[in-house]
């Protein structure tokens, strides 16, 4: 007898699950002005400051996701908590996520 697999993908995520409200804090300074809601548009913004292949490729030309697989199966967030000074470089700091 073979287990039933409904979502056959595997480290999927429900297309269900948006962040609303999101807020990042390090160190006592948020990230973002106000909460943001988390969708596609802001995925692609703060991936393009890591620096994908040096900042040469954009993240979807890259292929690391398109907006049907985020949308649809991944949702992954990704923010950009290296908006610092550097003077403040190697201090040790709190995050926060709300």
């Amino acid at each position: 007898m073979q287990p039933v697999i409904t979502n056959p993908t595997a480290a999927t995520t429900s297309p269900f699950a948006a962040l609303k409200n999101l807020q990042v804090t390090v160190g006592n300074v948020p990230t973002w002005n106000n909460p943001v809601s988390f969708g596609y548009d802001l995925f692609l913004q703060e991936m393009s400051k890591s620096g994908v292949d040096g900042g040469l490729d954009d993240v979807t030309s890259a292929g690391l996701l398109s907006q049907h697989q985020w949308e649809s199966l991944y949702r992954l967030v990704a923010v950009d908590i290296g908006r610092r000074l550097p003077s403040e470089d190697g201090a040790s700091k709190s995050t926060i996520v709300s």
